[in-house]
């Protein structure tokens, strides 16, 4: 598929944004309410650069193709720097770049596996989760991103709502 940025002009007042976030990391919208919510608002070009997820960027260019958005291949990677943790915005990247891919399925299988065990530290320690089925239930009721340990502690009044 060749992208829709290949050969953009933009306009000096056009609506831009390069980087915004769906479900598949921290975002709120899942992709097809993200790229309605563009495409309504006449965005001109955006990146969705969700956390450590190649193949993130590539759905959404192909869900944002027959709405005529433009979306900038990109991902937020997880990383350190001076043994500080940080985030480095990649972009313009194809299909092609399996190393990158690679690394952020790495993340994400280690961020998971640090999901699961808070989960059972939690579980460990008493906490109880009787409408965890209802509020995980996308996931089957599993807890997958940190967002889903939060939704669990909030929603059974373990922790406030900030």
């Amino acid at each position: 598929m060749e992208p829709l940025t290949s050969q953009l002009v933009l306009s000096s007042d056009a609506a831009i944004d390069l980087q915004m976030h769906t479900t598949y990391s921290d975002g709120l919208w899942t992709p097809e309410q993200l790229v309605d919510y563009l495409v309504k608002e006449q965005f001109a070009l955006v990146a969705v650069t969700d956390h450590d997820r190649v193949e993130a960027s590539l759905a959404i260019q192909q869900l944002a193709a027959p709405q005529g958005l433009p979306v900038l291949a990109a991902v937020e990677m997880t990383t350190k720097w001076r043994d500080h943790p940080t985030d480095i915005l990649c972009y313009g990247f194809g299909s092609e770049h399996s190393e990158l891919k690679s690394l952020g399925d790495a993340l994400v299988q280690a961020q998971l596996e640090n999901v699961q065990e808070i989960y059972a530290n939690l579980l460990q320690k008493g906490y109880k989760f009787p409408r965890q089925q209802t509020l995980l239930s996308a996931t089957a009721g599993l807890p997958v991103q940190f967002r889903d340990i939060a939704t669990l502690l909030i929603e059974h009044r373990y922790a406030p709502i900030m």
